[in-house]
């Protein structure tokens, strides 16, 4: 029998599979560096926060009055794992206004340590 822990990382390996199959490569002629794009699903419940892969065709947002965020993250190098864009996700600080959501997270952005903010637009 398949223990709950080992079924959610057998669907993450499966997800980050098929993400990274399903990426747009570089023309093989070129000298291009081959870059990725994923999504990363955040839930936020009274258990704490929770970063995972997200579906690929899953539009960024945040929903559910923001206890579900999704966010594309771009210009992944070629060889990084879903697993590690995750972790890198995760050790970021990331400031979003309510009226201006960080949905696209560029992966030079990513670190420990690091610090994002979202632009903010003033009302009127």
């Amino acid at each position: 029998m398949t223990k709950p822990n080992q079924h959610n990382e057998n669907t993450s390996r499966k997800i980050e599979k098929m993400l990274m199959e399903t990426q747009a490569s570089a023309d093989t002629d070129t000298k291009e560096i081959k870059m990725n794009n994923i999504m990363i699903k955040t839930t936020c419940d009274a258990n704490g926060t929770r970063t995972t892969l997200g579906h690929p065709d899953a539009s960024p947002g945040n929903f559910q009055d923001g206890a579900l965020q999704i966010r594309r993250i771009t210009s992944i190098p070629d060889g990084v794992s879903g697993a590690d864009v995750v972790r890198l996700y995760s050790a970021t600080t990331i400031f979003e206004f309510s009226d201006s959501p960080m949905l696209v997270v560029d992966y030079a952005q990513l670190g420990a340590g690091r610090i994002i903010r979202s632009t903010h637009q003033a009302e009127g």
